[in-house]
């Protein structure tokens, strides 16, 4: 499964005593190769910093260039999904600096964890060419930052030696307007963007693929063990579903899957239908990898 990345910046500075607001930019931002790792093993943004270099972000940069001020101090998170294609899960989430901390000209900005930078990007103006912003001593600055992760739009076939027998198969998303399932509540809780634990979110079933919007049909049976690895600098999670002796015993077999990972849901058709039985267990091995949009 492979999964597309995007994340977006905007910035307003707000006085502290009307609580009037004034627009510094909305732009979009270069996730760096230092934050797509991240993904694999924590959360990529607890923290936010802006500052006052000029250099063009590189994925190789692993902090601002000329950092001025960093806060952790955060006034809230939502996520939800797209209803219309394009089809997206996002989790935006907005930092505040206090009065006077971020006073001055800005030029750069960034966001992370401790010790990490997950995304920089110079400050734009509308035209997206780079700008100077300037926080007046009386002025809060809140900086909101917004991470996308894309569902594919096709299919994917491909094929699985199960119990010695090959099967063809599809895959595709899975409740792709879903804000549960593509929401990216990992995003800054400290936790991987593997697959998801918990039996609900992984589970079986004996009907066909349900469209991108959707789950498959048929009776469904939750999974019995979910395992999860990361190698460094890899950006795939792997690990594997499994089925107990009892678990997954549907009538006319496995013809589909759907999994929940931290990058959105994902749904599969095995034909023929896997022939599980209380005689048997099954272990299915997934990998889930990451990119930049």
């Amino acid at each position: 499964m492979k999964s597309k990345l995007s994340g977006h910046f905007s910035l307003h500075a707000v006085n502290a005593e009307t609580g009037e607001q004034r627009a510094l930019g909305e732009f979009e931002n270069l996730i760096l190769n230092g934050g797509l790792n991240r993904l694999g093993s924590g959360g990529v943004a607890t923290h936010c910093s802006v500052g006052a270099g000029s250099t063009a972000p590189a994925i190789t940069d692993s902090g601002l260039q000329t950092l001025v001020a960093t806060t952790s101090s955060a006034t809230g998170s939502t996520g939800g999904a797209s209803a219309t294609s394009p089809y997206y899960g996002f989790r935006t989430k907005t930092w505040r600096f206090d009065m006077g901390a971020a006073a001055g000209n800005l030029t750069e900005v960034g966001v992370g964890w401790s010790g990490g930078l997950f995304s920089r990007s110079l400050i734009k103006d509308s035209n997206g060419d780079p700008t100077t912003v300037t926080v007046l001593a009386n002025e809060y600055l809140d900086v909101t930052y917004t991470l996308r992760v894309y569902a594919p739009v096709g299919d994917v076939t491909f094929t699985a030696v199960i119990g010695g027998i090959t099967h063809d198969c599809v895959m595709r998303a899975a409740r792709a307007t879903g804000g549960a399932a593509w929401g990216l509540e990992a995003l800054d809780r400290g936790v991987h963007f593997g697959i998801a634990s918990g039996n609900s979110h992984s589970s079986v079933w004996n009907g066909s693929l349900g469209t991108v919007l959707q789950s498959p049909g048929g009776s469904g049976s939750g999974a019995s063990d979910i395992t999860n690895a990361y190698v460094n600098n890899s950006l795939e999670a792997t690990g594997y579903v499994s089925l107990a002796l009892d678990g997954g015993n549907l009538s006319g077999g496995i013809s589909a899957m759907e999994l929940l990972s931290g990058l959105g849901a994902y749904q599969f058709s095995f034909d023929p239908p896997i022939a599980k039985d209380n005689t048997k267990t099954l272990r299915i091995d997934v990998a889930l990898s990451w990119d930049r949009q």
